[in-house]
């Protein structure tokens, strides 16, 4: 008896197994799937200075100054120039309270920026911009009669200045978070950061998420692939659902709806640090609004909170 009870519990747990996976009683195999992964960022090597500048008057308070600057090797496997590439190097510094700093593209390229606080400890974000004076490589056609020209065997190039709207998105990327003590420097250089050579990988709190519905049912020689749904989410950032007004971190955003769900969804940043103003005038800081939990969106106007790939880290 001991013997066909432990067998049936083999066979039942079986066909449990054989079910949930879609492969009996004619259901869909894996009609649900979903998964997240890190999203992907090519490393870079950048070598970074920090350099105390003294105290100077901000905002009527004295503050530290200090300069930030930087070498990277973005683009260089791409065979870019130095100065005329399709994408820089962008970043901004926060200490606990506020934006300190950052430099977000001018009209020339820069690799440095100032901030100032009066904090101990700093992050620095670095992360991907759109060089708006990129100058696209133009192919210009060669006149085989004139003698300039003659036995020319490739085709010359001018520069032209050139900006594709979606080149912003297709070449998002953020960027390990880079923490700084100010109050350890030798000399003017803060916490060893003195030409300091750093390989810096993706940001592991943004990710994909992921979803696909399998429709077909077994036994099938060609299995049809449903709809597939793929979004990119910043995990200990807080986001507010478009539709419904609702702020929350996206780690609980993805908890509390679901992965399929947050795909369907769409979700903008609010910044701790930024100000956002309502429908009457009113300015709040991104801090203010994240303690409601919740925005009514005949009193705000969501469209100035950005999207993920237009935002600023923290």
């Amino acid at each position: 008896m001991m013997k066909f009870q432990s067998l049936f519990n083999v066979i039942f747990t079986s066909i449990l197994i054989l079910a949930n996976n879609g492969i009996v009683f004619g259901q869909s195999a894996n009609s649900n799937m979903n998964w997240t992964n890190v999203f992907y960022v090519q490393k870079i090597e950048v070598e970074l200075s920090i350099v105390y500048e003294g105290q100077v008057m901000v905002g009527g308070e004295m503050k530290d100054s200090y300069s930030l600057s930087w070498e990277d090797t973005l683009g260089s496997k791409g065979n870019y120039e130095k100065y005329n590439r399709p994408y820089e190097l962008h970043v901004v510094v926060r200490d606990k309270d506020s934006i300190v700093g950052s430099y977000t593209g001018l009209s020339a390229q820069m690799t440095h920026c100032n901030f100032f606080t009066n904090s101990r400890r700093v992050e620095v974000f670095f992360f991907k911009g759109i060089n708006k004076f990129y100058e696209r490589p133009k192919p210009v056609q060669i006149n085989k009669e004139s003698p300039k020209d003659k036995g020319l065997t490739v085709v010359e190039v001018l520069r032209e200045n050139t900006l594709d709207l979606d080149l912003f998105d297709a070449y998002y990327a953020e960027y390990e978070t880079i923490k700084v003590n100010l109050k350890s420097r030798k000399i003017n250089y803060i916490d060893g950061f003195e030409k300091k050579k750093l390989i810096l990988s993706g940001n592991s709190h943004i990710v994909t998420l992921n979803h696909v519905n399998k429709g077909a049912m077994y036994p099938d020689e060609m299995p049809r692939i449903g709809p597939s749904y793929c979004q990119i989410m910043a995990l200990n950032r807080y986001q507010i659902n478009e539709e419904t007004g609702r702020i929350r971190k996206g780690k609980a955003w993805i908890t509390w709806k679901g992965i399929k769900r947050c795909c369907d969804a769409s979700f903008s940043i609010v910044d701790p640090h930024l100000n956002y103003v309502d429908e009457l005038g009113r300015t709040y800081t991104g801090r203010q609004l994240i303690r409601r939990r919740k925005l009514s969106k005949k009193k705000f106007n969501l469209y100035q909170f950005d999207y993920i790939t237009r935002s600023l880290p923290y």
